[in-house]
């Protein structure tokens, strides 16, 4: 149900694939726009690295960062490292924003939150 409202919502969605670039209409992001849009909400790498489940001991944060993605990424998107619009739904939920905590998030913010070239 909780994902039912991330994909009904055409103005959060909207935001999320402006950072996406020439994928766009493809409704996929790469990892890297994946990354920027997380550090865009306060979420960095070594965040995302704490939802492993085993040792990390000499991998950095950044390529165990990509295996945790890689984990949200759904049939036709696996092994290519780009997720799909509902896997970055997923992902943002398990990282604790809700729709409406990310509504808030980027409330009264979308001119200043939407993806730039300095984000990738």
């Amino acid at each position: 149900e909780a994902l039912d409202k991330w994909r009904q919502d055409a103005m959060v969605n909207d935001h999320i694939l402006s950072f996406a670039g020439e994928r766009r209409a493809s409704e996929e992001l790469q990892f890297t726009q994946v990354f920027a849009l997380l550090r865009r909400l306060g979420v960095s790498p070594s965040a995302l690295v704490s939802f492993l489940d085993r040792p990390t001991v000499g991998v950095d944060d950044e390529t165990l960062a990509r295996q945790v993605l890689g984990r949200f990424a759904t049939e036709g998107a696996i092994g290519r490292e780009v997720l799909r619009l509902q896997d970055v739904h997923r992902c943002l939920e398990l990282c604790g924003f809700s729709l409406p905590a990310y509504q808030a998030a980027v409330a009264g913010q979308l001119a200043t939150f939407t993806h730039t070239e300095a984000d990738s």
